[in-house]
């Protein structure tokens, strides 16, 4: 259940940060969202046991053109998917992931925009094992840097790459412009 409240004050505190930069520009093509799945992230160790790592899911807003023409203002914010089941079979260790970044975006040119920031990184840790399922009571927390790069295709869509220091993992997804 802390997992969830966590994510759900993250995903809140991301959203209502930037919103505002949405809704102050005149022009609609400013603001910009991204989706980005990571396929794998880094192990990790958490109350002496060693976890694999998972994907995760992410998702980026921000406002491109919020101090100048080529300088803006994102908000990211990435939790891992895989998640134990009570219904399987086998012993089954995951090392999750739940990161918030806030940074800035530089527009070489309308069809690129290169992303850089800084955040926390709320790492957790649940298992498997013998039919029942466990989660940490062990949090960790540490400081994310965050970098990605993202190419329009069109007018309204594009394609970007990102890495986050924490998960030492890179992700990749699409972007849209509104």
């Amino acid at each position: 259940m802390k997992k969830i409240t966590n994510s759900i004050i993250l995903i809140l505190m991301l959203v209502a940060s930037v919103n505002s930069l949405a809704f102050a520009s005149e022009d609609s093509d400013e603001v910009f969202g991204a989706f980005v799945f990571t396929p794998s992230t880094a192990d990790g160790t958490i109350e002496g046991y060693e976890l694999e790592g998972s994907g995760m899911l992410g998702f980026i807003y921000g406002n491109k053109k919020m101090f100048s023409e080529n300088l803006g203002l994102y908000g990211s914010y990435d939790m891992s998917y895989n998640s134990v089941d009570e219904t399987e079979t086998s012993d089954k260790t995951i090392y999750g992931y739940r990161i918030f970044n806030i940074g800035l975006t530089y527009s070489p040119s309308d069809s690129i925009r290169i992303l850089g920031g800084i955040g926390m990184s709320w790492e957790y840790g649940e298992f498997f094992y013998n039919g029942t399922h466990y989660e940490s009571e062990e949090d960790k927390t540490q400081m994310n840097f965050h970098a990605g790069m993202a190419y329009n295709i069109t007018d309204k869509y594009g394609v970007i790459l990102t890495y986050n220091t924490a998960s030492s993992s890179i992700g990749g997804g699409f972007t849209f412009n509104f």
